[in-house]
């Protein structure tokens, strides 16, 4: 689905293939999973993903796809903001790359804001690395340049920050 998405940039055909498998989607909203999955849920939101946001919004979606008259896949209408998940990212959290203008930045930052708190030398060279796979969906180019700042990158490897980073 990630991949379709970043080839078409549309979400037009993603909800009847979600719901086609919402058994395994609904672990998102399982026990303790939400604490990880919502963060992810929050960041497609962030890029403008129309996304639900509880086991029973996701329910609702795909109730409303199955009793749909036609096959042809639509986009769902637009919904009102989503809510936070149970455990959002604080403001400060979300400015752990205060130099970054790229909004995509904090997508990736708010997966684990305390990495980038223990290792602020990482925001330049992620920052860059997401903007590229941005404009070019493509990882092909990524390995030489992570390994070209191999000592920046080394830092999630450090004593404590692996458990931040890791």
């Amino acid at each position: 689905l990630v991949s379709e998405y970043m080839s078409t940039a549309s979400t037009d055909n993603m909800l009847p293939k979600v719901c086609a498998q919402e058994k395994v989607f609904n672990c998102m909203f399982e026990g303790d999973n939400f604490e990880a999955c919502g963060k992810v849920l929050v960041a497609g939101s962030q890029l403008g993903l129309h996304l639900p946001m509880s086991e029973e919004d996701f329910q609702q979606e795909c109730s409303a796809e199955s009793k749909r008259p036609d096959s042809a896949p639509s986009k769902p209408a637009p919904a009102a903001p989503a809510a936070e998940p149970a455990a959002p990212a604080t403001p400060a959290e979300s400015k752990v790359c205060p130099a970054s203008e790229n909004s995509v930045l904090s997508v990736v930052t708010d997966l684990s804001p305390k990495c980038f708190q223990q290792c602020p030398q990482l925001c330049g060279p992620i920052d860059s690395l997401v903007s590229e796979y941005m404009s070019t969906a493509s990882t092909d180019n990524m390995l030489p340049k992570v390994c070209a700042q191999e000592k920046v990158f080394n830092c999630m490897f450090e004593g404590d920050n692996f458990e931040a980073c890791g």
